[in-house]
């Protein structure tokens, strides 16, 4: 993966994939493995361009196996809420996961 990281003097780096799910914006496909709410997150916050908060920190620990295809975040959430016993709440653009 090619990133720019200083744009000021366009610097172009190469760093390593940590995981997979860049692959969603090609597949529309999360395939979620033992992966930490915390970062099921991350990945859905940029996929989706909204600021999910998982309100009570142990919970950002919580590890998630699921596979999602053309999936709505609506529908992602449903899914991640009722597995983790979480409440959605959402603000404008921002959505609180919390007990």
């Amino acid at each position: 993966m090619i990133t720019i990281r200083d744009r000021d003097t366009i610097k172009v780096g190469k760093e390593p994939v940590k995981d997979q799910f860049y692959k969603y914006y090609v597949d529309r496909v999360f395939d979620f493995q033992n992966t930490p709410l915390k970062r099921v997150v991350e990945v859905l916050n940029q996929a989706y361009d909204y600021t999910i908060i998982i309100d009570h920190s142990p919970d950002q620990k919580l590890l998630l196996t699921a596979k999602f295809e053309q999936n709505s975040l609506t529908e992602i959430l449903k899914v991640i809420s009722s597995t983790f016993g979480l409440k959605v709440h959402v603000k404008d653009r921002e959505i609180h996961l919390t007990r």
